[in-house]
């Protein structure tokens, strides 16, 4: 009951028709290597700065108020996480409104607007965040144990709060632009709508993109981790 295609430019579509939900439609998209791929910045801090800021940053051409004018009334959203192996867009919406959907998650992927009010409310909220870590136990494990048990792997836990206002989106918008220019795309559609007209609609918007990577790079050197050393 699953229907996979690959489109000219590479880009993987996956579609499960189910009926657990009248009307809904669950997008996921996911764009090159994620942490794995950003890590090779050396910029600690950055996946945290995209999860939070990225989707906030808005368009070129439109803020993020003025994108949730644009589609009020629709069931049309954005979420943003660096995973450890891609950078994750997740949003809920219908067969009507899937299109508009699709739109707006390819409008990201080549017109990110990185807009400074988007990061200057991340670097706000840093206060809150690290207040957390510092008083309580759950805090201490996100921040710190996490961190530990690998031998202080960036990819795990969060680094000191003046590293964190360091970064910027100049330094996120270089390590992005190429991921999003031509990172290993895929696409999965899953709830209730029509496949054909679904695959059309992909089609139409992802898959006029550019040439995409055939495959996910494999990172392999990245993806080591240990424990920390008997000291």
């Amino acid at each position: 009951g699953t229907t996979c295609i690959q489109f000219e430019n590479n880009v993987r579509l996956t579609l499960k028709q189910t009926d657990f939900s009248k009307n809904e439609v669950l997008v996921q998209l996911r764009v090159g290597s994620g942490f794995l791929e950003i890590a090779s910045a050396k910029k600690p801090g950055l996946d945290k700065l995209a999860s939070v800021a990225f989707v906030e940053g808005g368009l070129i051409a439109h803020d993020i108020t003025e994108i949730k004018r644009l589609f009020a009334g629709k069931t049309v959203g954005i979420n943003c996480v660096v995973g450890d192996d891609a950078l994750v867009f997740s949003a809920v919406t219908n067969q009507e409104n899937l299109r508009d959907q699709l739109n707006l998650l390819c409008a990201y992927i080549c017109y990110p607007g990185f807009r400074n009010e988007a990061l200057e409310e991340f670097r706000k909220n840093l206060e809150t965040l690290y207040s957390t870590f510092a008083h309580t136990a759950a805090g201490t494990f996100a921040q710190k144990i996490s961190r530990y048990l690998v031998n202080g792997y960036e990819r795990f836990g969060y680094a000191e709060k003046s590293v964190l206002e360091k970064r910027n989106f100049q330094e996120l918008a270089e390590t992005l632009r190429p991921i999003l220019e031509k990172g290993y795309i895929e696409i999965c559609l899953v709830g209730d709508f029509n496949n054909e007209k679904a695959i059309e609609e992909v089609a139409e918007t992802f898959g006029t993109l550019p040439l995409r990577l055939e495959t996910k790079e494999r990172l392999d050197d990245a993806r080591k981790v240990e424990w920390p050393k008997n000291k």
